[in-house]
């Protein structure tokens, strides 16, 4: 029998974390747990339920469920109604609803909003979560693994088959687990293949586990236009954690007191009519994902941190038509300090961003940092940062940039490298970078 971890999976407290680290979860929260809902709730106004029992395989409509007026919790009936696992949820445009604690979200459910529909959320965490489950560890991984490899050996045949999904977690610090999502490719023994390559290294064997990704948040859809808020200064719109096949279209966050959509431990998604506004901290942020796709991201407002976010171990994405105004440093009338416009940091790789247009950053437009490689920025048109359009540091190798603009960077000298600021920067420890020559920096040079 499966021994399933139960560990506590929460960003009740997220104000509390570490500023990058707390970009999604509680460091504890990748390995995997039971999203258990609550069984009651305050201001509960449902209409009665149409029919009891299982509605797997039907399309059903919210508003026959939940009273969805933009009053009552509608906590309760929806968190059962998903319970009872309908292929398809309908919210109609003239549905207004209203959590008072998170809802979770399951598996293979569509949920389709025609234009007009909301949810207001003033809970601390996330108002929707979605959070896959993990096994016991597989067994203990006897061979030290570079950065890319495709080979995890372990002392046993692994209980696995082709094309499961598995984390590699590096435990020894608990405030900073170090995770790899990935799917297995081959089975030979005790030697796993992947199909991805493994996004860091992984040497220190005796906190090294292995996990078997037996029930993610699998083919999780939403589709149409929805419009979220949650006003609590700790709160945040949507949560995914250990996910395969998601797909998130047409997502307004009208305002979040801290972050406003996180996505984690997911491999093989795709993203599209994204926009944030008003967050606390990043707007939308990934971290330990692969292979996702995102395609049209607006984001105006946000008040710390960066408004678009790749963050430990994201590797494979595809972005394009980005457009990002925050503010300079003092800009923000709530006093908040944004910082990049798009961050990539701590060991990301083949991340492609393409048709950005950005203005306002108290420190760069974009940023590629910490032994993040083989990135690429193009058809980019930047403007209006404290420091200057892009800048690539700390190990960060062979970015590729071209065919863009950058303007109007503020200050003339950079404080926190101590030296000018300049248009694009490249830290010495970034070895081949590649500029294009239809970049316009006016009088740019590389520092």
């Amino acid at each position: 029998m499966v021994r399933i971890m139960r560990q506590r999976i929460d960003c009740e407290h997220p104000a509390r974390m570490n500023r990058r680290a707390c970009l999604l979860t509680a460091s504890a929260s990748v390995l995997g747990a039971t999203a258990l809902a609550g069984t009651g709730t305050r201001g509960s106004s449902a209409p009665a339920v149409l029919r009891r029992g299982s509605l797997t395989g039907e399309t059903v409509n919210v508003l026959d469920y939940c009273s969805a007026n933009g009053r009552g919790s509608d906590a309760a009936p929806l968190q059962a109604l998903i319970d009872r696992n309908p292929d398809v949820l309908i919210y109609p445009a003239r549905c207004r609803l209203v959590l008072d604690r998170p809802v979770h979200l399951q598996s293979h459910q569509t949920h389709r909003f025609e234009p007009g529909a909301a949810m207001t959320s003033e809970t601390p965490g996330f108002a929707m979560r979605a959070i896959g489950e993990t096994s016991a560890t597989l067994g203990n991984v006897v061979e030290a693994i570079s950065r890319y490899s495709n080979r995890v050996v372990l002392d046993r045949q692994p209980d696995l088959t082709v094309g499961d999904a598995i984390i590699l977690a590096d435990v020894a610090d608990p405030a900073d687990i170090k995770t790899d999502v990935n799917v297995v490719k081959a089975i030979a023994g005790s030697a796993i293949g992947t199909v991805y390559p493994i996004g860091r290294a992984f040497s220190d064997l005796a906190h090294l586990r292995i996990y078997h990704l037996y029930r993610p948040i699998r083919h999780l859809a939403f589709e149409g236009f929805f419009k979220a808020e949650n006003l609590h200064r700790e709160g945040g719109v949507l949560q995914i954690v250990n996910s395969r096949d998601l797909r998130l279209q047409g997502i307004d966050v009208l305002r979040a007191g801290h972050i406003g959509i996180a996505v984690e431990n997911s491999v093989e998604g795709s993203l599209a009519q994204i926009a944030v506004a008003r967050t606390g901290a990043s707007g939308l942020g990934l971290r330990s994902s692969k292979s996702f796709r995102l395609n049209g991201f607006v984001a105006a407002g946000v008040r710390g941190d960066e408004s678009l976010t790749f963050y430990e171990n994201v590797s494979l994405v595809e972005v394009a038509a980005v457009r990002i105004r925050q503010y300079l440093h003092g800009e923000d009338p709530g006093g908040g300090v944004a910082g990049n416009n798009v961050l990539i940091d701590r060991f990301c790789s083949r991340i492609r961003l393409s048709d950005l247009d950005c203005a306002g950053s108290a420190t760069y437009n974009i940023m590629v940092h910490n032994h993040s490689d083989d990135c690429e920025i193009r058809n980019f048109r930047l403007a209006k940062a404290n420091l200057g359009g892009i800048r690539i540091s700390a190990h960060s190798h062979r970015t590729r940039v071209e065919a863009g603009s950058i303007s109007q960077a503020v200050d003339s000298f950079d404080q926190e490298r101590r030296r000018p600021a300049a248009p694009i920067a490249i830290g010495e420890s970034c070895k081949g970078t590649v500029l294009g020559s239809d970049i316009d920096t006016g009088a740019a040079s590389a520092a």
